[in-house]
């Protein structure tokens, strides 16, 4: 029997951009896993499996609206939730697989989004709210970081915007050479007047923009494929939300030469097992490894319903030789 170990990320979110206040960052998108800790193994058999991969929320004209939310990523029949859009001047944070952070006036400060990435049978769905915008009666108003996968984003404070949320850290199941070394879907920094702005999350998360960085007023993007969500701005477009990623492992002994499609999914090695990558929507091909025994009794293995009464899918060894 085989079986498979995933990661599936959706999209990070647009941070939010207004004229002349303070704007919170996108939410990371929403991550769902079942490896050891988070769930069971899911078992596969030879067939093609869809997979969707949801893009960064897209980066639109600065106009006091939300920032635009991350698309959802599903593999399985299994959905990870794009992340929310950071607020504005006027706007709370969005909720979305992590919720973006809240946006700030000299006197309001605005909620940051939920979390809205739900956990199921034999897996474990991550995401964390936005943090509060920070008023002030002075010059440093800040918007709030963006929710992650690990943390929820964080409230500014006179010294910076708030931070984004961590994200998670995956590298010990898929390795160091995707997301971020290893991390995925950290929230978006949020903007602050007048000072630094927030730090992006580990796993994609883009700064936060600030007033001293002329067109770095607009922050940074979210890294694609992590589903980062990206800084909050103020006199310029926020960026681009990171695209989200979809992760597929298998020991490699355990099934056939399995294939992906759609232009730039790959299959590399990691150990004993093999690791599809989707950054783009595609298949997986799962095909069944050939049985190393050939016949039983001068019978061919593959005609075969039982041996000594017992079914052929529930022998897993004949003779101490594995069957699959």
């Amino acid at each position: 029997m085989a079986t498979a170990e995933y990661l599936i990320v959706g999209g990070g979110a647009e941070g939010g951009a207004s004229d002349p206040y303070a704007d919170g960052g996108g939410g990371a998108g929403g991550l769902v896993t079942n490896v050891s800790g988070a769930g069971d193994p899911l078992t596969v058999t030879a067939q093609t499996y869809p997979i969707v991969v949801g893009a960064g929320g897209a980066e639109k004209p600065r106009n006091g609206t939300p920032g635009n939310s991350g698309g959802d990523s599903s593999a399985f029949g299994i959905t990870a939730v794009g992340g929310g859009g950071g607020g504005t001047r006027t706007s709370n944070g969005v909720d979305g697989g992590s919720g973006g952070g809240g946006g700030a006036t000299s006197t309001v400060g605005r909620t940051g989004g939920a979390s809205t990435q739900t956990s199921g049978t034999g897996y474990t769905g991550y995401g964390n709210a936005g943090g509060v915008g920070n008023p002030s009666a002075g010059t440093e108003r800040n918007g709030g970081g963006g929710g992650g996968a690990g943390a929820a984003g964080e409230a500014g404070d006179a010294a910076s915007g708030g931070n984004g949320g961590a994200g998670k850290d995956m590298s010990s199941w898929f390795g160091t050479g995707v997301g971020a070394s290893g991390w995925f879907a950290g929230g978006g920094g949020g903007f602050i007047k007048n000072a630094s702005g927030g730090s992006g999350g580990q796993g994609g998360g883009g700064r936060g923009g600030d007033t001293y960085d002329g067109e770095g007023a607009g922050g940074v993007a979210g890294t694609d494929g992590t589903g980062g969500g990206s800084g909050g701005a103020y006199y310029y477009n926020a960026k681009k939300g990171g695209s989200g990623i979809v992760l597929i492992r298998w020991l490699t002994a355990d099934l056939g030469t399995c294939s992906v499609t759609g232009t730039g999914n790959t299959i590399t090695t990691f150990g004993n097992y093999s690791v599809a990558k989707f950054i783009v929507a595609g298949d997986w091909v799962c095909v069944a490894a050939s049985s190393p025994i050939a016949k039983v009794n001068g019978v061919s293995y593959s005609a075969i319903s039982k041996v000594n009464t017992v079914a052929k899918g529930s022998i897993n060894y004949i003779n101490g030789v594995k069957t699959t």
